[in-house]
């Protein structure tokens, strides 16, 4: 299992969020990059850490 797993928001996106269901049960860091849509529960979840774009993922990952 990965130990970070990143999700895009998307509109149209569903399938993802077994994923990311999966990610979150396995203990991995997860993070839900751009804008977060209100399809899902998931991008709210205290272990998911919503940032602006794949740098600032990045950049959590260098300091952390």
């Amino acid at each position: 299992m990965a130990n970070v797993f990143i999700v895009r928001g998307d509109e149209s996106g569903i399938v993802m969020y077994i994923e990311m269901g999966a990610a979150l049960a396995s203990g991995a860091r997860v993070y839900a990059v751009g804008k977060c849509n209100n399809v899902t529960v998931f991008h709210f979840h205290p272990s998911v850490k919503r940032v602006n774009s794949f740098a600032d993922v990045l950049d959590d990952l260098k300091t952390s």
